[in-house]
């Protein structure tokens, strides 16, 4: 499960992941993201480990979790990407695409989404 997510997470296919991995094959790294790998189980998942960091004691020490703030963050994609000619106003001819996070008071991100563009970064 973890290699499968991870191979998600990093863009590798089942092949490169399990070549990277130990003890596991590529066809096991299929098999989770065909019957595992949802919408639904993700966001269970990150749920799952948001609710187990806000309990730890450690969080504790930064807040009590009621206060969060929100942010939309750039990321730069690959050079293959560049050839599409887009210019963003705020962020020039960089390939990559926007995410809006949510961050409680104890440093836990509960909510990452990708963002479309503004009317005048569209544009």
């Amino acid at each position: 499960m973890l290699a499968g997510t991870l191979a998600d997470a990093t863009n590798l296919r089942p092949k490169r992941m399990a070549g990277a991995s130990k003890g596991i094959t590529a066809h096991q790294i299929g098999w989770m993201r065909m019957f595992h790998a949802r919408t639904e189980t993700y966001r269970a998942a990150q749920a799952s480990v948001t609710d187990a960091h806000a309990r730890h004691p450690h969080a504790l020490l930064w807040g009590n979790g009621p206060t969060a703030s929100s942010d939309g963050q750039f990321f730069r994609a690959s050079d293959r990407a560049a050839g599409r000619g887009d210019i963003n106003l705020h962020y020039g001819s960089e390939p990559g695409t926007k995410f809006y996070s949510h961050l409680s008071d104890q440093y836990g991100y509960f909510s990452i989404l990708p963002i479309s563009p503004t009317e005048s970064e569209a544009a």
